[in-house]
This record gives C-alpha cells, sequence and structure tokens, in this order.
C-alpha cells in the first residue's frame, strides 16, 4: 500500500505538470485525477443524483448544487469594487471582473501562455518531459520527497 501522502502529493503535481493519465472511454477527454474522470463520466451517462430541495433542477456534483443554492437565497456577498455588482459565489466575481472589467487580461494571459512554449525540459533523475521550468521544479522537489523521506514508498517501489 502506497503513502496516502504521497499519492495525494503526486496527484496534486498532476494539475501543475499537464499529466493526464485518466482517459474518458467515450470521447477521449484526458483528466489528472480519477475522481475528475469519474464526474465527467456522468455527463454521459446524464447521472444527476443531487436534486435542489428548492426547484426542480438536478446536478452531477454536489459542489455545482451548492453553487446552485445560493441562487435561492438574496444572500450576495461577494461584491465588485469596479460597479457594485453583488454575487453569491467568489468565483463568479471573478469571472465578471475578468469578463467586464479587465480589457488586458486576456493579452496578459495570452503573454503568459506564449513566454512558457518552448521550455519544456527533460528530468535528469527519472527522464519525464515537463512543459515548463516552473513543472521541472515542483517535480523534483516532491520527487526527492519521495524517494528520500518516505519509507512506504520506498518499500513498493
Amino acid at each position: 500500500m502506497r503513502c496516502i501522502r504521497c499519492v495525494a502529493v503526486l496527484q496534486h503535481l498532476r494539475t501543475h505538470s499537464g499529466d493526464k493519465p485518466f482517459c474518458c472511454d467515450d470521447c477521449g477527454a484526458r483528466f489528472a485525477a480519477d475522481k475528475t474522470l469519474q464526474e465527467h463520466r456522468q455527463k454521459h451517462t446524464g447521472d444527476r443524483p443531487y436534486h435542489c430541495n428548492q426547484c426542480d433542477r438536478s446536478f452531477a456534483r454536489t459542489s455545482t448544487l451548492k453553487v446552485h443554492m445560493a441562487v435561492h437565497t438574496a444572500c450576495r456577498p461577494h461584491v465588485c469594487e469596479h460597479c457594485g455588482k453583488a454575487f453569491a459565489q467568489p468565483g463568479i466575481l471573478n469571472q465578471h471582473r475578468r469578463a467586464v472589467h479587465s480589457g488586458n487580461q486576456q493579452q496578459w494571459a495570452r503573454r503568459r501562455r506564449d513566454s512558457r512554449k518552448g521550455e519544456s525540459q527533460t528530468c535528469p533523475d527519472c527522464g519525464k518531459t515537463l512543459a515548463a521550468r516552473s513543472c521541472m521544479k515542483s517535480h523534483r522537489l516532491v520527487s526527492y520527497y519521495i524517494v528520500t523521506r518516505c519509507r512506504q514508498w520506498r518499500n513498493i517501489v
């Protein structure tokens, strides 16, 4: 059995490295975590087990139901500092800011993405190719921790 901490760290690192080993058999979409793949499969099956007790809507994820429940309340604590519009969830406020108030946000994101192109590097320890210098740094830090500190991992590998 592998160390739970190491497995969690490795799963988290996939979000930074772009590694997506879990593949949907129906459409070929790839995911970093098995749980995310299982949630995705509900799109194909139409399974929506989480029902709103205020209306007839249902959802595939509990988190989506929680976000939806804010529709039924007047509580909108997240206020845009630019225009005063209020939102129930901070993520929706952030989407609003990007869409309405940041004319150069798309240019900034494009510049950042373009600056990372061509930065792929190969790990000298394991030979894995990573997309960017920052990915390599996290990969090597975590690999070092697992190899040198985790007794459970060493017993299996």
